[in-house]
């Protein structure tokens, strides 16, 4: 009986060390089900989470295509923060350019037409006509809010826009527009109330009026007018842009042309022989009779083409600069078009490249030989030195001029601070008519901070009488700021308050010029024109 209660006892303890066995085994299996759970979930999070960043560098890569060095620095349409949303240089339209938040510094920030609100339109740091340069809402002080000539400006508190009145909802200004920040409206002024332009109407966005011109200042079209409005000048015509009727003069104001017409078709041969506008532009292009004699002076058509052969004037004076036909007998005798001086079969100098009979590039204005405006300096057959984009045959861009300084912008404990490393004069003294010369001066922004300045003469002194007749005009990086106007009498502001953002330089070229008029002009002999150009913080 003993010895079977001690085998019981015993067969209860092994069955005791096997559950506690098994149990062991149990827990070593769940431990190991919750390891391989555990690895299973990281592996989908990981999974996931590649997923996601693999999915957002990809859509910023389609969104905006080019990243400059993986810095987040891009050039068009850049989501910064991965919404899907453009924040940066963003192209609203899809022409390849971008017209909103841009960064014209790849600083990462937007320094013209800014949308503060994302509402998809300019708050700050408004731009006119894809121009880039900041004129309108200008936030001089960082803050996000404009401080300066600002858009929408109801100036006599009647609850009716009088200044820089944006008509169309788009952020930027088109009628009444102010773009030298004095208060007065400058292009595209509507006289009437209508919410039209009616005077000094810019038709191709360089500001300066083309159709429309109120020369006098009393608020009606003197120059250029468009009588039928279809936007271009019907009476009244100026020549290159002087601003003095030449063609489809209106001699007793019932307006209609009455004197040197354009498209004259003298023959009756039913082709134009004298004032010919062939690109149907409002101003003529070839056989142009300058003086109102009848005869053609300049650009003139000998083979009935279309195209100018003989007395080619480049540069508007109303004189002939290529292919001059010094004996009248109809063809060209000095400063030939495509001429190859070194007989290696290319053209070297005023060279014709798209064929419409004018030069492009290489051009000799002065018949010296050498080219002096739309220079190709590696032949590759664009201009690279003294670029004239207008045509008016004076340099726009890469000029070779004389040098008005460097104005660094540097950093101090209370923010940016202004240094011009040399003080620039103008002095022209006993000039002759047609003389021209350009001052180049630079803006360096080298500190971390946007800030604003303004350029003006100063210690000015004028003899000209009319002032008209001796006129300065004004580029930023190759793109007009101010058109020709005469040169001042008295202290004046050359550009006002202009925004310069971090890290960032302008180059200004101020073109002087003494207009030649093609009349005796005695009456400006010994006449000077002194003074220096100031730059100071806004």
């Amino acid at each position: 009986m003993k010895q079977d209660q001690t085998q019981e006892n015993k067969t209860k303890a092994e069955q005791t060390d096997l559950e506690e066995q098994y149990q062991e085994l149990l827990e070593e299996e769940k431990k190991k089900e919750k390891r391989k759970t555990f690895l299973l979930l990281l592996i989908c999070f990981l999974l996931l989470l590649i997923g996601v960043f693999g999915a957002t560098f990809a859509y910023v890569r389609m969104y905006g295509d080019s990243i400059d060095g993986g810095t987040n620095s891009c050039t068009l349409n850049c989501d910064l923060d991965g919404d899907g949303k453009c924040d940066l240089n963003c192209d609203t339209d899809n022409d390849g350019i971008a017209d909103l938040n841009i960064d014209t510094n790849s600083d990462g920030i937007c320094d013209v037409n800014c949308d503060t609100n994302k509402d998809g339109i300019p708050d700050i740091n408004i731009d006119y006509e894809g121009d880039n340069i900041p004129r309108f809402n200008i936030d001089t002080d960082g803050d996000d809010n404009p401080e300066f000539n600002l858009v929408d400006q109801d100036t006599n508190g009647d609850g009716i826009c009088d200044i820089n009145c944006d008509t169309d909802n788009d952020g930027h200004p088109n009628i009444n527009i102010d773009i030298d920040g004095d208060g007065n409206p400058d292009i595209n002024i509507d006289t009437d109330g209508d919410g039209d332009a009616d005077i000094n109407i810019d038709i191709n966005g360089d500001t300066i009026p083309d159709i429309n011109i109120d020369t006098d200042g009393d608020g009606n079209p003197d120059v250029n007018i468009d009588t039928d409005g279809d936007g271009k000048p019907d009476i009244n015509v100026d020549y290159s842009g002087n601003k003095e009727p030449t063609f489809n003069e209106d001699e007793d104001g019932d307006g209609n042309p009455d004197n040197n017409l354009i498209d004259q078709d003298t023959n009756g041969d039913g082709i134009c022989d004298i004032n010919c506008d062939v690109d149907d532009d409002g101003w003529p292009e070839i056989n142009i009779d300058i003086d109102g004699d009848g005869n053609p002076d300049v650009n003139i058509d000998t083979d009935n083409d279309g195209k100018p052969d003989i007395d080619i004037d480049v540069n508007g004076d109303g004189n002939p600069d290529i292919n001059i036909d010094t004996d009248d007998d109809g063809n060209p005798d000095d400063n030939l078009t495509n001429q190859d001086t070194n007989g290696d079969g290319k053209c070297d100098l005023n060279c014709d490249t798209n064929g419409d009979g004018f030069p492009d590039i290489n051009i000799d204005i002065d018949g010296d030989g050498n080219p002096d405006i739309n220079i190709d300096t590696d032949g590759d057959g664009d201009p690279d030195k003294n670029i004239d984009f207008d045509n008016n045959g004076t340099c726009d861009q890469n000029c070779d001029t004389v040098d008005g300084g460097t104005l660094d912008i540097t950093a101090s404990e209370d923010g940016p601070i202004l240094y011009i490393s040399e003080q620039q004069s103008i002095n022209a003294t006993d000039i002759i008519p047609g003389w021209s010369e350009t001052q180049r001066l630079v803006i360096n922004n080298t500190s971390d901070f946007t800030t604003a300045y303004s350029i003006k003469f100063i210690d000015v002194r004028n003899e000209f009488n009319p002032t008209s007749e001796f006129v300065y005009s004004v580029t930023r990086d190759g793109i007009s700021i101010n058109g020709e106007q005469p040169c001042p009498t008295s202290e004046s502001y050359i550009v006002r308050n202009v925004i310069i953002p971090a890290h960032t330089s302008y180059t200004y070229e101020i073109s002087y010029h003494f207009i030649e008029t093609n009349t005796n002009q005695n009456y400006q002999q010994g006449k000077t024109f002194n003074a220096v150009i100031s730059v100071e913080a806004s």
